[in-house]
């Protein structure tokens, strides 16, 4: 029970960190650079608009023992120190499956997928980058939704170049076939590398120590009252 309780609440603390980093990226205005996965192992970079300067053009390259081939240039080594990554992962690598739920389950979808992952995928809930779409209503009380999966091991070549390029966050998006008739890209894996006010700032720890006063701060007040009250 303890140990369940510890992994929710780490879950709690990552999501709420990621929650601030991406309001704050948005709030700091960091670059978007998005990294398209094509045909043989290339990849494509492209720098969203900026306001101030013109754009960088498109680059492509491979990763190789963790190096780009070519080299990237020096512009646009630059552009990845501090900025968001999304990489856009290729639909052929990611698994797409149709699923239906009791109605009742909309507020239980997490937890049920991710206790079925190992049966609905090849991977295991840690070894598998997922998400799903947004369930619409089906007859006799059900609803259906769509997921998508990978696994972790493809992204963590990408996570860990755009780590050491200095980049601020990292996500994964897969986009559906037109022929599933979902118009949402998926968010399947999303992690902060560093946070948007600083390199040195450690939103989960800090998350954790204000969690801990508030619960120390309530202790001593609830002591006084009943010292108080006694």
């Amino acid at each position: 029970m303890i140990a369940e309780f510890k992994e929710l609440f780490e879950e709690w603390i990552a999501v709420v960190a990621r929650t601030i980093n991406s309001v704050g990226g948005r709030l700091l205005s960091q670059p978007l650079v998005s990294l398209i996965e094509g045909d043989d192992d290339m990849l494509t970079a492209r720098m969203a608009p900026v306001r101030k300067g013109p754009s960088l053009p498109d680059l492509s390259f491979r990763l190789s023992s963790g190096q780009p081939v070519p080299a990237l240039p020096a512009d646009w080594e630059k552009a990845l120190r501090g900025s968001r990554v999304e990489i856009l992962v290729k639909p052929g690598k990611v698994l797409f499956r149709p699923l239906d739920f009791p109605k009742q389950a909309a507020d239980f979808l997490d937890g049920m997928i991710r206790a079925q992952i190992d049966r609905l995928t090849p991977w295991t809930a840690s070894d598998a980058a997922f998400s799903w779409s947004s369930p619409s209503d089906l007859t006799n009380d059900r609803i259906q939704l769509t997921l998508a999966a990978t696994s972790r091991t493809r992204i963590q070549p990408l996570v860990r170049f755009v780590s050491d390029m200095g980049a601020a966050s990292v996500a994964a998006f897969a986009e559906p076939p037109p022929d599933l008739g979902t118009p949402d890209r998926f968010r399947i894996f999303e992690v902060p590398l560093q946070s948007a006010f600083g390199q040195k700032i450690d939103l989960p720890r800090i998350l954790r120590i204000t969690i801990l006063c508030c619960g120390l701060a309530a202790l001593v007040a609830q002591a006084a009252s009943v010292y108080e009250g006694g």
